[in-house]
Order: C-alpha cells, then sequence, then structure tokens
C-alpha cells in the first residue's frame, strides 16, 4: 500500500488570531519579547496543572531550566511528553516509547519548548505581517508567534506539522517568580476536540536534578515467553508480507506487516467483536491527504514469543483497507510492534522469524536508523549526486516513492521523456506521480542500480513531507533479507535471500 499511517491527536479547528497592522507595533512587541529574555535568563522551575481533551482528563508536569533544558509530561489518557535534556531532543509516541528527535520534528519540539519557556533568547525571531517568524538560528521559519498588541504578550503560537497547523493559544497570562507565566493554553488543529491546559502551580526549584529532563522509561507492556526466537505464521504477497497474529488469544485472519504506519490498525467491525474501547479521534495521515479516524484501547497482541498489550489502534474500515492494499485483511501492523521486538523477514521465501531484542547483537555494518514519530528512516544517496532521509515503508509495494517537493526542489522530473504517469493509491485518497527510472540509490549498505522509482506530482499527505526525500518500499527489498531491530535503533539488509 503505497501510503503512510501516522496516527496523531486530532485537535479543533484553528481559532484566528489578530496580528500586527504595522511595523510600529511589531517592534513594540519585539521590545517586550526582549523584557521576557531578561526575565527568563535565571532559575529553575517546576509547572504543574490539569488538562482536558478527547481522551478525558489528566494533570501534568513541566520542569524548566534557564539554560534552556525542559521536560514535559502527562499523567492520565494517552502518553505524551517532550524535551531537551542538553543534548538531546526527545518526544513521546502515542505508543509510549520516549524516542530521540530528528528531522524537522526536533525543530518544533524545540521552538514550541523555549517559547512556553520563554526562552526566547535561543530562537531567531523577525518581523511578519501578523507577528513574528521564529526559526531556530540560522535555519528555516518553524513557527508563528502573534502577539497581543495591548501588552505585547505571545497570544499564539503556530505550528506546521505532518497533521496540518497546529495553533497553542497562551492565555491568563500573570507574573510569578518575577517572569509572566501563561495560566492557560488551548491546543488547536485541523479537526476534533482542543486540548486545555491550565495551570494550578508554578514554583521554583533551589536545585536542578539532571534527570528530571531525561526521557522517561518505556512502557511495561511487552514479554517474551522465554523463548530466543520464533518463527512466525507469514504469507508473501505481491513483494509485501503479511502475519497471523492473534487478539486478545482469537485467531482473527491476515494483516500486513507495515513499517511505515506509525500505529497498527484493526477493523472497526473486529475491534468491537473484541470490546476494544474507543478513546478518541486521530488524524489519519494517509499518501494523499488526511481524515479523521477513532483510536482503539488494543487488549493483547501475540506474534511468535512476543505478546504486547494495551497499544492504541486505529480503526478502520477493513474492506476498504483490503481494497487499498490488492490483497484482503483485517488490519495493519505497524512501527509501534516493530518497536518492541527484532524480526528477520526473508523476502524470498515468504517468512519471518521474530526475537527477544534483550538477547539479540546487532552484526557488525547494521545501518542505525532515525526515528520520523516511530517510523524508522535512514540517510541515502541517489543520482545524480543527491542525499536525504527515506521512511522504510514495508506496506508499500513501490520501490522508491520521492516526495512531491524533493522532486520539485531538485527537479527529478525537469525535461524528462521517459515518464510515464502513475497513480498512488491510498486510504485518504489517491495521488498523482511519474514513473521514471533512477540511475543509482545507496542505502542500507547496498547500491542498487537503474531502478525504477514514483516521482510524486503533488500530495497533501505524508508523502508532501519537505524533510524527508521519500519512502523506500518493499518492492526495493524484494527477495532480499531484512532485519528490524528498532529497539537497537539499526536495521540490516542482506543480499538476495537464496
Amino acid at each position: 500500500m503505497r501510503s503512510l499511517l501516522v496516527p496523531l491527536l486530532a485537535l479543533a479547528p484553528l481559532v484566528a488570531c489578530a496580528g500586527f497592522p504595522n511595523a510600529a507595533e511589531r517592534a513594540a512587541g519585539r521590545d517586550a519579547l526582549r523584557r521576557l529574555q531578561e526575565q527568563s535568563r535565571a532559575g529553575c522551575w517546576v509547572v504543574r496543572g490539569v488538562f482536558r481533551d478527547g481522551t478525558g482528563e489528566g494533570s501534568f508536569v513541566e520542569h524548566y531550566s534557564a539554560d534552556g533544558r525542559f521536560a514535559r509530561r502527562t499523567e492520565g489518557g494517552l502518553p505524551r511528553g517532550s524535551g531537551f535534556d542538553g543534548a538531546r531532543v526527545w518526544a513521546q509516541g502515542l505508543d509510549g516509547i520516549a524516542r530521540e528527535v530528528h528531522l524537522g520534528e526536533r525543530e518544533r519540539v524545540l521552538v514550541e519548548g523555549w517559547v512556553l519557556a520563554g526562552a526566547w533568547d535561543r530562537l531567531q525571531a523577525t518581523g511578519a505581517p501578523h507577528g513574528l517568524a521564529l526559526s531556530m538560528p540560522g535555519g528555516r521559519e518553524e513557527a508563528r508567534l502573534r502577539l497581543d498588541p495591548e501588552n505585547g504578550l505571545p497570544r499564539a503560537l503556530e505550528l506546521a506539522d505532518p497533521s496540518g497547523t497546529r495553533t497553542l493559544e497562551l492565555g491568563k497570562w500573570r507574573a510569578v517568580l518575577d517572569r509572566p507565566q501563561a495560566h492557560e493554553v488551548v491546543a488547536s488543529g485541523s479537526s476534533g476536540p482542543a486540548a486545555v491546559w491550565r495551570v494550578t502551580e508554578v514554583r521554583a526549584l533551589a536545585a536542578m536534578d539532571p534527570s528530571l529532563f531525561a526521557p522517561p522509561a518505556a512502557p511495561d507492556d511487552t514479554r517474551f515467553d522465554g523463548t530466543l526466537s520464533g518463527e512466525l505464521e507469514a504469507r508473501l504477497t505481491g513483494g509485501r508480507l503479511f502475519l497471523r497474529p492473534r487478539l486478545d488469544g482469537r485467531e482473527v485472519g491476515w494483516m500486513l506487516l507495515d513499517s511505515g504506519a506509525g500505529a497498527s490498525a484493526l477493523d472497526a467491525t473486529l475491534a468491537d467483536a473484541l470490546h476494544w474501547p474507543r478513546l478518541c479521534s486521530a488524524t489519519l495521515v494517509g499518501a494523499a491527504g488526511r481524515g479523521a479516524r477513532d483510536l482503539r484501547r488494543g487488549g493483547e497482541v501475540t506474534l511468535g514469543p512476543l505478546t504486547v498489550s494495551g497499544l492504541p489502534w486505529i480503526e478502520v474500515d477493513g474492506a476498504r483497507l483490503s481494497e487499498a492494499i490488492g490483497a484482503p485483511v483485517v488490519g495493519l501492523l505497524g512501527a509501534d510492534l516493530l518497536a518492541r521486538c527484532v524480526i528477520e523477514l526473508d523476502l524470498r521465501a515468504g517468512r519471518a522469524r521474530l526475537f527477544d531484542p534483550a538477547r539479540w547483537t546487532a552484526p557488525p555494518g547494521a545501518t542505525p536508523v532515525r526515528f520520523d514519530g516511530n517510523v524508522p528512516c535512514v540517510e541515502g544517496s541517489f543520482a545524480p549526486s543527491h542525499r536525504g532521509w527515506f521512511r522504510l515503508d514495508t506496506g508499500s509495494d513501490d520501490t522508491v516513492t520521492f516526495h512531491g517537493p524533493t522532486v520539485q526542489r531538485l527537479g527529478l522530473a525537469r525535461g524528462r521523456e521517459d515518464l510515464r504517469t502513475v497513480r498512488v493509491r491510498g486510504l485518504e485518497g489517491d495521488a498523482l506521480g511519474d514513473l521514471a527510472p533512477l540511475e543509482w540509490l545507496e542505502l542500507l549498505g547496498q547500491r542498487f542500480a537503474r531502478i525504477p522509482v514514483t516521482l510524486l506530482r503533488y500530495s497533501r499527505g505524508g508523502l508532501a513531507r519537505e524533510d524527508l526525500a521519500g519512502n523506500v518500499g518493499a518492492g526495493l527489498l524484494r527477495g532480499r533479507r531484512v532485519v528490524f531491530a528498532l529497539p537497537h535503533g539499526r536495521v540490516v539488509l542482506g543480499g538476495a535471500a537464496h
């Protein structure tokens, strides 16, 4: 399936905020920001409060330091958190695992954290028609900050992420510890309920424990039956691998192993039969668009020696999913499940073996991965002399699908006469592209020569990212052995399987 499923909590429609109508007011706003900088250069503090969103109610705690470190965590509802420990930027996914983030997500986490911390001196701010444009020093614009013309304090922060523009409205400012503190934050986005965060306590810390900024431990939701590894029931169809997990002890049918899916997905009728409760609405980011889906709290999923409990699952229409994939399935097994095991795939014989990551050692030459959310990405180079990051997407039957912004920026389709129009199908719509030969591609320690790839013309969904070159699909891995060792941050690609 040439699509990417990345669940992101859906938020409410954007709320329009007034900006500065003229240069004089923009200059006054910048003066106010400078005063905020001076007030927040000293001290360490903790902020506590309560929140309410589509999943219910809970509490949060935020730790800040004047040197730019911060950590934000929730208790109750779905796990959420992000932070910067002085060296690493991390974010906690819906699967509960906190990972170091890179690519575009790194800048978004830092900008949001530093705005809430008042660490304005760490950001580059320039005047804009409707407020201030914020970026990392020397980087591209990552956000817009709208200021209140009455007092110059931040009024709304607008950030672009894969699910669309997200807005944080900052209100009820009070002076605490000789610095301004927003006591209400309303997070809103493209659809679904808003998240409202209310501060109940702000206090200084005499000494800051560095461990406060470290990412939280992984959730205790995984167990192995004691064996070193286990053979899985598998089927190879069109170069992609399908597995048969047990859900709450029941045989339910085939599922596509989709490393490009941020969360596993299950047919809604089957989820009802299993009595899996609905959590909230989520945004499904597909190949060519976005759509609202319900998120379910899963029970037990068992694959060979592995059992995982309580993961959030995206609710889908099984018939529509099967049509998009081209094979009958009841759901997808996504990157959230792969993050809890090591799995070896034989994409020639159609076999899969699963290992306990605590008893597996990466071989020399294993390729390190970075994560886009929780989807693995690897760096590669391609003709004529380009480099970029690619998602590993075993749910796609393509070789490589180059994102539209990459095609446009590098002129990959410009002036070519060997293009053939193709349609990339996904759950949230289709996207048009051009099939064309690529002279060479190098990634995962391998060189691929003269391979057919898809050059997307335009996409509004997960294949429209500017910070990723494209997606590597099962078509490129066909006939090979590949090991996903995501708990170790490694992927191993072997030669053709025999």
